[in-house]
């Protein structure tokens, strides 16, 4: 039995998309204000170009090779056993321990409304408990589950997921810039470059923009199980990076132009807003703006839950190809009667 090519267009673009738009948005804003000032507006769109310019090069690759678990495909055939060992696990790596992430994110946020308790802190850092763990197993085996039925109803999860991820932020934006918004922010406080072109440039690591960005390169890994490669890939890897690269500096200006005197009194580096709500969350409860707040606190359980699904497939596929590679034995390749990857053992 052969991967069946079955995603369509659309539907490698949302993979792309909802992969990038996670609860990040809530807090990526300010992080990059506390670096940049105003002048982070030019941070993430040098970001956006410079994953549009990764994009153009994984989008030549994955055209004239659509494999499975292309990411980590690539460097097996262009340099060689060595360097692809190294790279395989680095990719797989950071993909496999996503979902798991995702899915305490999820509790992390849910536990404000379950009677349960789900996490405490040790220090600055939230762990789960006990009942907490077991929700997290829960959820990423209902994760697998998703996946396993079929990739069609994936996409099709993950494209209502994906309209969400783009609704409540513009919405957001909207609500936020009618009700308080202030131009002058952009050059009473120390200027619109307060640290000059290194704050511009060192944002763009150091506050997350790159990372922002990097859910790109899921849709390299159902390059097999697509149906037109050729037009589909540059299509999500291009159009996901711009989409996402116009919705962070617009919600950039608006959180810029929000904020009060009282969150610059002491500069852009003291910047400290709503660090347990979310600044966004924080402006939208100092405007009174209730509804809202509710609003972005479940974006925060659905969105890392689009983004756990989106990466236990992704992580399947990476297995495959992992095992294609010969790192991992053979049995990883097999596929269930739907033509998923799926390990029995």
């Amino acid at each position: 039995m052969k991967l069946r090519r079955s995603i369509s267009n659309k539907g490698l673009l949302m993979t792309s998309l909802g992969a990038m738009i996670g609860s990040g948005w809530l807090f990526g804003a300010m992080y990059a204000a506390q670096l940049a000032g105003p002048a982070a507006i030019i941070s993430w769109v040098i970001g956006g170009i410079l994953l549009i310019i990764i994009g153009l090069n994984y989008a030549e690759l994955a055209t004239a090779l659509p494999l499975t678990g292309g990411i980590v495909r690539f460097t097996h055939i262009t340099h060689g056993s060595v360097v692809s060992f190294i790279a395989t696990w680095l990719a797989w790596l950071s993909c496999v321990a996503t979902a798991p992430t995702e899915a305490q994110a999820m509790l992390q946020y849910a536990s404000h409304y379950l009677p349960w308790t789900l996490y405490y802190h040790q220090g600055t850092s939230p762990l789960l408990t006990h009942t907490g763990w077991a929700l997290a197993v829960l959820l990423v085996f209902l994760f697998s589950i998703i996946n396993i039925y079929a990739i069609r109803l994936v996409t099709r999860f993950n494209s209502l997921i994906t309209y969400w991820k783009l609704l409540i932020p513009l919405l957001v934006l909207v609500v936020i810039f009618f009700s308080d918004f202030h131009p002058q922010n952009f050059s009473q406080y120390h200027g619109f470059a307060p640290h000059g072109l290194h704050g511009v440039l060192w944002a763009i690591p150091a506050a997350g923009i790159i990372f922002s960005f990097l859910g790109f390169r899921e849709c390299i890994s159902l390059a097999g199980e697509t149906k037109n490669p050729a037009r589909a890939i540059p299509l999500a890897l291009i159009g996901s990076v711009t989409i996402c690269t116009l919705l962070y500096v617009a919600l950039q200006i608006v959180f810029v132009g929000a904020l009060g005197r009282q969150d610059l009194s002491h500069g852009w580096n003291a910047l400290s807003l709503g660090m347990q709500t979310g600044p966004l969350a924080s402006i939208a409860l100092a405007l009174g703006i209730t509804w809202m707040v509710k609003l972005i606190y479940i974006d925060a359980i659905i969105s890392p839950a689009g983004t756990g699904v989106i990466y236990t497939t992704t992580t399947a596929r990476l297995n495959y190809g992992v095992s294609a590679n010969r790192y991992m034995p053979q049995l990883m390749m097999r596929l269930n009667r739907q033509g998923l990857p799926f390990t029995r053992f």
